[in-house]
């Protein structure tokens, strides 16, 4: 009984890491490399933001790809419009739902920011910087530098827990062994 509850305690403390390296390489050319080597931050997010109620500015600063002229990214609400434009700029919203960006691609339609085409970081409390790959994964180059930009949260921060943690394979490693030692002593007793 105490091995048991030892390995729930390990489990449930298991600290999951909010960041992982971009070591893909790019397909599109070096000069200018991946995300990390053309903003300098070299810990992202992959996937999994949801992003509260609020009035917010998009910005797309750039991408290198050879799909640049038929990538679309925007932004779509829980309920209501779905709204996209291509090339640099930036657009002013504001939602009264959790919304996500979204983009459409040659390869995708409708790739979500909880899925992991997004890599996010945190550049101020209401801003975060965001990459996205346009080659469907598996199977992309994972560089993220395809359409990059940010996104600022005016009259508020973003809220950390719109940007869950990503545990990293060390800990689903850790909750498997944990999972399989609970099942051999269960079969035991």
């Amino acid at each position: 009984m105490r091995i048991t509850s030892a390995l729930m305690l390990a489990l449930l403390y298991a600290a999951p890491v909010s960041a992982t390296p971009i070591t893909g390489i790019s397909w599109d050319g070096t000069p200018p490399g991946n995300l990390s080597q053309l903003t300098g931050v070299l810990d992202f997010q992959i996937g999994g933001a949801t992003f509260s109620p609020g009035t917010y500015t998009l910005t797309v600063d750039g991408g290198i790809t050879a799909w640049w002229d038929q990538n679309r990214i925007g932004f779509r609400p829980t309920f209501g419009e779905y709204l996209m434009f291509p090339g640099l700029g930036s657009i002013i919203f504001t939602t009264p739902t959790l919304w996500t960006l979204t983009a459409n691609t040659p390869s995708m339609t409708g790739a979500l920011s909880t899925g992991p085409q997004w890599a996010f970081w945190q550049i101020a409390p209401n801003q975060i910087g965001w990459g996205f790959e346009d080659i469907q994964l598996p199977g992309g180059d994972a560089d993220y530098q395809d359409a990059y930009g940010t996104l600022t949260r005016r009259g508020g921060t973003i809220d950390p827990h719109t940007i869950p943690t990503v545990p990293e394979p060390s800990t689903w490693t850790l909750l498997g062994l944990g999972l399989v030692a609970l099942a051999w002593l269960r079969r035991r007793a």
